[in-house]
């Protein structure tokens, strides 16, 4: 220390970052209390997009299609009280990323085709004419996540360090008894005493999502004014495996080896799978 006497609250500040002290406790700003929770209006946030949207008719085909480019921002998303996103309290920006509910490209197309079979009126259109296929596709980013350390408790933050390529190669895909691991687990490592982290918040997204709906439907006509129509709609008709929720927290950072059943970045849920439903309408 430079021929300098080590004061006591340095000589803890070197034994809480070296790790040799379970716990951050002598550098709360208020001692004797383990944790103040404090709301305030203090947050901004902001979104940016670009939509376009476009719709024509083609005969007995109409369609439509709408996408918007968008980007949110702030420094928490989360208002409930008591709520962890907001890190630093002394420093917000640290904090600022995407919002959770972030969506950077959303895609819906739409087609409604009427089938030209049987279209004269008459017994054979009642019967056998009348009949629509429609589709519904979506695409859409997924939203970010943030990343939650819990390997130790003498750090001042929840996020781990990243220390290498997070879209690297996965060493180990499918950990025993999990879902595939989506993310490179070995860039990341415990955050060094009484820091944040510096993974920061929001910094992975989850999967991307295509969906398709379809629909098929036959209009029984009775007279002008009343006619009975069936239905039969599949939605996700492909049956794809989508998923929807990622493990994001740890305490595992050692090797792979040592690490082959801890299911951190591993799928945990996915979008529903197909499903298909029949309905009938009367119109009077």
């Amino acid at each position: 220390m430079n021929g300098q006497p080590v004061t006591g609250n340095v000589l803890n500040h070197l034994i809480v970052a070296c790790g040799l002290f379970d716990g951050a406790a002598p550098y709360r700003p208020y001692g004797g209390l383990s944790g103040i929770n404090n709301s305030t209006n203090s947050v901004s946030s902001s979104y940016n997009a670009l939509q376009i949207g476009v719709s024509r008719y083609f005969g007995g085909l109409n369609g439509s299609l709408a996408y918007t480019y968008g980007h949110s921002i702030d420094e928490g998303s989360n208002g409930a009280y008591g709520g962890t996103e907001v890190i630093n309290s002394y420093n917000l920006s640290q904090s600022r990323a995407s919002s959770n509910f972030d969506e950077r490209h959303s895609l819906a197309v739409s087609l409604v085709y009427d089938i030209p079979l049987f279209t004269q009126p008459g017994l054979l259109h009642s019967v056998l004419g009348g009949w629509q296929v429609s589709d519904l596709t979506i695409f859409q980013t997924g939203t970010p996540f943030s990343l939650t350390n819990q390997a130790y408790t003498d750090n001042a933050g929840t996020y781990p360090d990243i220390i290498g390529n997070i879209h690297g190669k996965v060493a180990v895909k499918y950990p025993a008894g999990q879902g595939p691991r989506l993310y490179n687990s070995e860039a990341f490592a415990a955050p060094q005493g009484l820091t944040y982290g510096n993974a920061g918040r929001n910094v992975l997204n989850l999967p991307s999502r295509t969906n398709f709906d379809m629909g098929l439907f036959k209009n029984f006509a009775i007279r002008e004014s009343m006619h009975f129509e069936f239905r039969t709609e599949a939605f996700n008709v492909f049956n794809h495996t989508q998923w929807s929720t990622i493990n994001s927290s740890t305490s595992c950072y050692t090797a792979p080896s040592s690490c082959s059943t801890d299911p951190f970045l591993t799928a945990t849920a996915a979008h529903n799978a197909r499903i298909l439903q029949l309905a009938g309408k009367f119109v009077f």
